[in-house]
């Protein structure tokens, strides 16, 4: 979202705009200060509360009520009332009262302590349709975040005051779904330490942190982030294809090198279940084609991943690929996405036929 430019104020229009806010700030500090005086004149006035004065002058009371046992006694027995009625003929609270309030009020003048208090507790339990769903929302995790840091500044800066310690507390983004910004806590001596040392600021040193942590940029290195797209899936393509003929070269006993294609389409079956190799670490969901991927946030993690070395391939041993195994073949009969058909064409035929692949099939990409 674009950062909205306005006109800047001359200096006439700002004190002009400054002295209307105040003026109106004056106006309904004194309307609030005459209400409430006339509130405690009438209601001493009347040997009234000031509670009852203000419900007469229409000023809403904002203290929630206790639940009381009369209403869970009311609420229980207006249930009752219409339990085997029909939605269109149900009687609503203020009918009920009128019709019943002599015989309620006898019934309710024979009820126990206990009785009460457990009317009490009724009334204070929440139905389950009425729990609000609370979602976690990224603003809300802002201002969660920012309201934390402002605690832990104050508490820090009394702590240093008290025990003349000197700190630098750097607080960064762990993900890119975050939105809270960079926080920062610094005493005097350690920003010198910083400027003198790393020659930056604090704040410069925090943007750094948390640019690192996002991306996994290197220091003095364009950000791979900012690389254009066609730069990214080629270089993503080029690390998946030699890292995966590096450590096929590795695991071979002759000096014979054929060349090994990275198979997407046909990744478990053509690659790790024939090779007993796998890549790991991969930040998506699934490994694809880079080509596929179609949001640059989530090209960019697959580019840190495979530079960083945090996605790699791995040699699997023979019970990991038992076990990898196993697994896919119950992942294709749930779900059907593990291994992909590919199709044969027939001498003559118009259409192609889908058949299953095998293991002496030749490597497609």
């Amino acid at each position: 979202m674009s950062k909205t430019v306005r006109a800047q104020l001359s200096a006439q229009k700002q004190a002009l705009n400054q002295a209307e806010t105040r003026a109106r700030t004056q106006a309904v500090g004194d309307a609030r200060h005459l209400l409430h005086t006339t509130v405690n004149s009438l209601a001493r006035e009347h040997r009234r509360s000031k509670r009852w004065a203000s419900t007469q002058m229409y000023i809403p009371d904002r203290r929630k009520r206790a639940p009381s046992a009369w209403n869970g006694f009311v609420r229980e027995k207006l249930q009752e009332a219409n339990k085997d009625l029909p939605v269109g003929t149900r009687q609503v609270l203020a009918e009920f009262l009128r019709a019943r309030n002599t015989e309620l009020r006898a019934e309710y003048s024979t009820l126990s302590a206990q009785q009460r208090e457990l009317l009490v507790r009724n009334l204070q339990i929440v139905p389950e349709k009425c729990v609000k769903v609370i979602r976690d929302s990224p603003r809300a995790n802002c201002r969660r975040v920012t309201a934390g840091f402002n605690k832990l500044r104050v508490m820090l800066t009394s702590l240093v005051a008290i025990t003349g310690l000197e700190l630098i507390v750097v607080g960064v983004r762990g993900q890119y779904k975050d939105i809270n910004k960079a926080e920062v806590f610094c005493t005097p001596r350690m920003e010198d330490f910083v400027e003198d040392a790393l020659g930056m600021t604090p704040e410069e040193l925090a943007m750094k942190a948390d640019g690192y942590s996002v991306s996994g940029l290197r220091l003095g290195a364009r950000p791979t982030s900012d690389l254009p797209r066609g730069t990214l899936v080629s270089k993503c393509r080029k690390q998946i294809q030699s890292g995966l003929q590096t450590i096929i070269n590795s695991a071979r006993k002759s000096s014979y090198r054929r060349k090994t294609v990275m198979n997407y389409e046909n990744y478990e079956r053509r690659i790790v279940e024939k090779h007993s190799v796998a890549l790991i670490g991969w930040p998506l969901e699934k490994v694809t084609n880079p080509g596929f991927i179609t949001t640059q946030v989530q090209l960019a993690l697959v580019a840190c991943a495979l530079e960083s070395g945090k996605c790699k391939w791995v040699k699997l041993s023979a019970t990991e690929l038992s076990a990898r195994v196993k697994r896919n073949v119950a992942r294709q009969h749930r779900v059907g996405d593990v291994y992909k058909s590919r199709k044969k064409t027939t001498k003559g035929a118009k259409s192609a036929a889908t058949i299953e692949d095998t293991e002496d099939e030749e490597e497609g990409v």
